[in-house]
């Protein structure tokens, strides 16, 4: 009986230890994973300052393109290793026949700034075709960024129906539009094409810059030859080719020491087109002030990865280095907006500062 007992009593000991064992074990994964997801924080916040460095330092401010530090410098910003961990800050850019990955900061003046399209844009066949952006929703988004409202219904159905205000000013955030009365619509065919203004709209920028933005971009850009006249698409396509293919310059890659940079607005000049349509299309955008050679805004992707244990973290921030936006947004809110001082500065007030507009973590 005795060694029965001390057989059971051991039996239960062995179990409890094993339990104890198997909850030690679990609570050392957890605290493994929360450390290396502290430290992929860390070193993610470390790449984002290795691209502040370079935005901050650029020496060509009146010209900004891919083929800049900032815009891809692969041996910095290409899987660099970390201890057991791999960083990666990257993009897409057009080459000539395809997209191409770039490692640095995006362009957001790349894009389109919504805030700032004109209506006939919005309106003209090509969004409308591509995007589903229909005369209503035209009439919409017109109303909802305008500083005093055009629609006294519009203004009332949002206040009855969501309880809340159109903003009446310039759309902050990109989700705002999805606010908008039938942004979403009962069509899946419209929600796909809608979600597609994600890839060329931004709420920041005075103008698209002619030498970062894409395809995409560009094609939207051109689909008027001016206020009222569509732009053929034949045009349209080989003049957005043209402009990509004379950035890209003879390897028919962005990002690389032959690209051939718009140094103003002047395209047709560089590219060397004289066909009235392309000129006309040209300097309706420049009576428009839709396009520029410079930035103040972009975009960091950061993606740090754990390769032994298959754990990724990826993190997203927009930046800027315009004084005129900081002013204006802490004017607003009455508060700073959080800088980043990528250099000692001390007193120097010459040094550039990197202001986070926008971060995320994934």
């Amino acid at each position: 009986m005795i060694i029965i007992m001390v057989m059971w009593i051991l039996a239960i000991l062995s179990l409890f230890a094993v339990g104890l064992g198997y909850r030690s074990s679990i609570e050392l994964r957890l605290t493994s994973f929360y450390l290396d997801k502290t430290r992929a924080t860390y070193l993610g916040q470390k790449a984002l300052y290795s691209v502040f460095f370079y935005i901050a330092n650029d020496q060509t401010k009146k010209v900004d393109a891919y083929n800049e530090p900032w815009g891809n410098s692969p041996e910095d910003f290409f899987e660099a290793k970390y201890a057991n961990a791999k960083v990666t800050v990257s993009h897409l850019a057009d080459g000539n026949d395809e997209k191409v990955e770039l490692y640095g900061a995006s362009d957001e003046c790349g894009k389109i700034n919504i805030n700032k399209v004109p209506i006939e844009l919005l309106a003209s066949e090509y969004w409308k075709e591509k995007f589903s952006i229909d005369d209503d929703l035209v009439e919409v988004i017109d109303h909802w960024r305008s500083k005093k409202g055009k629609n006294k219904d519009l203004d009332s159905w949002y206040e009855t129906t969501y309880d809340y205000e159109a903003r009446h000013g310039n759309i902050q955030i990109l989700d705002e539009l999805h606010f908008l009365k039938n942004f979403f619509s009962t069509s899946r065919e419209k929600n796909h094409n809608r979600a597609k203004l994600k890839d060329i709209i931004t709420c920041y920028g005075k103008w698209v810059n002619v030498n970062t933005a894409t395809k995409e971009v560009l094609e939207a850009l051109f689909a008027l030859q001016g206020a009222k006249k569509e732009f053929a698409k034949s045009d349209r396509d080989e003049l957005v080719r043209m402009i990509i293919e004379y950035r890209n310059g003879d390897d028919g890659l962005p990002g690389t020491e032959d690209d051939q940079l718009f140094k103003d607005v002047n395209i047709e000049t560089a590219i060397g087109t004289h066909e009235s349509k392309k000129i006309t299309a040209l300097n309706w955008l420049r009576q428009k002030k839709l396009i520029g050679v410079t930035s103040d805004f972009f975009r960091i992707n950061v993606k740090v990865e754990f390769p032994e244990k298959k754990m990724t973290k990826r993190i997203q921030a927009v930046v800027t280095r315009s004084e005129t936006f900081a002013k204006n947004a802490e004017g607003k809110k009455k508060k700073k907006v959080p800088a980043v001082n990528v250099i000692d500065a001390g007193d120097d007030e010459e040094i550039e500062k990197m202001r986070v507009i926008k971060y995320f973590e994934d």
